[in-house]
């Protein structure tokens, strides 16, 4: 009997126990690379959320000591929320916080205000100089579907911002208020469940 157990554990590994082994590997390996892929997701958006909120402070700045008015800054021409160009120049040169401000080497200097886009479609200008804002961003949706969007108060209604936030009309109690897109490429409406847009308001700031 013992000169059987012998030759057993000489043989090494049978199939069974091998394919055990690779299940056990292949399983802990799912877990790790899920967990890695949800942190990255997770801090890709929390970098998101802090480029808008640093955008909404420079813009807050940049309305008081400008004082243009608020007709300006909005850009009303096309009521999407898109800074209008020339206060993006002002913006930009006066707010130390995009990557692409100075040295853009991509074709949509100027046309995707300066930079200020989330941080899925900042990777793919960096990747893919010569994108147009029609590029479609492998998330989802297009460059232009990336860009952030913008509402500040108006003269009548100070520190309180109305914006159309994927095609749902909003106040905020605030002086500037700016938002965007998630990962998808899609805005849906404010408050939709499993929406993954992103604002720089909590929803104790929105008036009911």
């Amino acid at each position: 009997m013992f000169k059987k157990t012998q030759r057993r554990a000489a043989a090494g590994f049978t199939l069974l126990e091998l394919l055990f082994v690779i299940g056990i590997i292949a399983i802990l390996m799912g877990i790790t690379a899920s967990g890695y892929i949800a942190y990255i997701r997770h801090a890709r958006e929390t970098r998101c959320h802090d480029k808008i909120v640093q955008a909404e402070i420079a813009l807050s700045k940049m309305k008081g000591m400008t004082g243009w008015p608020s007709i300006i800054i909005n850009n009303v021409k096309n009521n999407e929320g898109l800074l209008d160009e020339n206060v993006c120049r002002k913006f930009t040169h006066s707010s130390n916080i995009f990557t692409q401000t100075e040295n853009a080497s991509h074709l949509l200097r100027g046309a995707d205000r300066f930079g200020i886009v989330t941080v899925w479609a900042e990777t793919f200008l960096e990747e893919n100089p010569k994108a147009s804002k029609t590029t479609d961003i492998p998330g989802g949706g297009t460059v232009r579907d990336h860009i952030f969007r913008f509402s500040v108060d108006k003269e009548d209604s100070p520190g309180v911002c109305v914006a159309n936030v994927g095609g749902v009309t909003i106040k905020v109690r605030k002086t500037a208020i700016v938002w965007c897109c998630g990962a998808n490429g899609e805005f849906e409406p404010y408050g939709a469940d499993g929406s993954d847009d992103i604002y720089s308001w909590t929803d104790d700031q929105v008036v009911k």
